[in-house]
């Protein structure tokens, strides 16, 4: 079952293009709703649009759009990619004395949450040593199918599939 989104703003950063055509680029979508759900139960953590080796503020959450492939079961006569599989990755980092394995882990399921109710399917999540060693850090990695997305009375709607 497919979960729709509806993006507000009209498509700004396409991934492909063809004829005037564009498959619609969720990676912000993803990344801002993740901030809002994660900022209802977990305030003083901090989200980000990309990965960093060792953040400012902890608790951190890092979330990237690492990989965009064409859903090749979806591709027509014109080879325009009506879907893509994206690949998300997140890395959760504490530093919270005593308890940063608890809080990077309590960061993590909301996380995961907030993605599967978006219709990701998490591939991986495992500790992943630190460079830093005082900091606690958790990696997942998430994979979704959507299609190219449509205008309806302005506002983008784009349909999230588990493949």
């Amino acid at each position: 079952m497919a979960k729709a989104l509806r993006i507000k703003k009209r498509r700004e950063t396409p991934c492909y293009g063809k004829e005037g055509k564009n498959v619609v680029d969720i990676e912000n979508y993803v990344i801002n709703q993740v901030t809002d759900d994660v900022a209802l139960s977990f305030p003083e953590a901090e989200v980000l649009g990309e990965y960093v080796e060792k953040p400012e503020r902890f608790p951190c959450a890092c979330i990237s759009l690492d990989d965009s492939a064409v859903y090749e079961r979806s591709l027509d006569g014109s080879l325009f990619p009506h879907h893509l599989t994206d690949y998300f990755t997140v890395n959760v980092f504490s530093n919270k004395a005593g308890t940063k394995k608890s809080e990077a882990k309590a960061l993590m399921a909301l996380i995961d949450e907030s993605l599967c109710r978006m219709n990701m399917v998490r591939t991986m999540c495992s500790p992943t040593p630190n460079i830093d060693r005082s900091i606690y850090r958790i990696t997942a990695r998430y994979r979704v199918v959507h299609d190219e997305g449509r205008d309806v009375d302005g506002v983008t709607v784009v349909h999230l599939y588990r493949e």
